[in-house]
């Protein structure tokens, strides 16, 4: 009988101290603490690492906002400084320090609201009311929604009663201007500095009913856009009628992610699991002594868990410093 009661302490102990590690988690939000339902490091497999964004804002010192993925997606916490490598133009970066809490995010949420999406813009309206909902107090969300023309129906705010009531009157109707409200997008965050991103939504092609582009801007604009202000883009593809190789090129080259949704059914949780890792990003930051003030780019690599992520950015141009032409 003792031996059972002892056991059975034991398992009562056990699952204490797990709850009182979930509260704290849940308490110490943005905070870096291995949450049991994230994935804990991998023991054999190679992570998928993916450099977000690159902040220069305080140049020369660099800020890397990094996800680091399990093969199913989910984010690996736990990591620390020891299981980074950093390298900026071949070059290993030291020390390379792991923050422990994340700054604010400004979000960027642009939702199709096209003729098609009729049936899903309950499913839709659903969704980004609860991404809005999950956001922390400190952060900011911008809302965009995008048929024939692009609309900016709440600039940034970290009022979330806005946004809800914004959310809540969007019809659907109109053709797709895809890529001008994604262009639109990455200019809305002006000279913001800091952690930002943009989460687009979308069940089709950019299409003016006649199965031509109807937006003035192309592909091609928009990433070199992002990628001037420094926005990564997690793009949504909603059905079997999107353009994926295209929602994956704008994501994947601006330092985001693409997400399939098969079913409108499915939003809400895609919506908690981009929010999610967005709170799970691991900041990186280091000193460079390598680059100038000179308005060049330069390459970062990021190794962790056997797995790669590399990003460019630009050095600020101190004008201050560049010469002036021969004459």
């Amino acid at each position: 009988m003792s031996g059972k009661r002892i056991t059975l302490g034991r398992l009562f102990a056990t699952a204490a101290l797990g709850l009182l590690v979930l509260l704290a988690c849940a308490w110490l939000d943005g905070q870096v603490c291995p949450a049991a339902a994230q994935s804990d490091k991998p023991t054999g497999e190679k992570a998928q690492v993916v450099i977000n964004q690159i902040d220069v804002s305080q140049f020369p010192n660099v800020k890397l906002f990094v996800s680091a993925l399990d093969s199913s997606g989910k984010m690996i916490r736990g990591l620390t400084d020891k299981d980074f490598v950093v390298k900026e133009d071949e070059v290993e970066q030291s020390p390379v320090k792991v923050e422990t809490k994340l700054p604010s995010i400004a979000t960027a949420l642009v939702l199709d609201s096209s003729g098609s999406m009729k049936k899903a813009i309950a499913d839709v309206q659903r969704a980004a009311t609860t991404f809005v909902d999950n956001v922390r107090a400190e952060d900011e969300v911008l809302l965009i929604d995008f048929s024939d023309k692009v609309k900016v129906l709440q600039t940034f705010t970290t009022d979330k009663a806005p946004l809800k009531a914004a959310i809540g009157v969007i019809k659907a109707r109109g053709n797709t201007a895809l890529y001008d409200a994604i262009f639109e997008a990455t200019k809305s965050f002006g000279e913001k500095k800091g952690r930002k991103v943009a989460i687009v939504l979308t069940d089709g092609k950019d299409d003016d009913g006649t199965n031509k582009p109807l937006s003035t801007k192309t592909v091609d604009q928009v990433i070199a856009a992002a990628k001037e202000v420094n926005v990564p883009i997690f793009s949504i593809g909603l059905g079997s009628d999107v353009d994926e190789a295209v929602l994956k090129k704008i994501a994947v080259e601006s330092g985001g992610q693409f997400f399939p949704s098969p079913s409108s059914a499915d939003l809400e949780n895609l919506y908690k699991e981009i929010g999610a890792q967005l709170t799970g990003q691991y900041l990186l930051s280091y000193a460079t002594d390598l680059a100038e003030p000179d308005g060049t780019w330069h390459r970062v690599v990021v190794a962790a868990s056997g797995g790669l992520g590399q990003k460019q950015y630009m050095a600020p141009l101190d004008k201050t410093a560049v010469k002036p032409p021969i004459q």
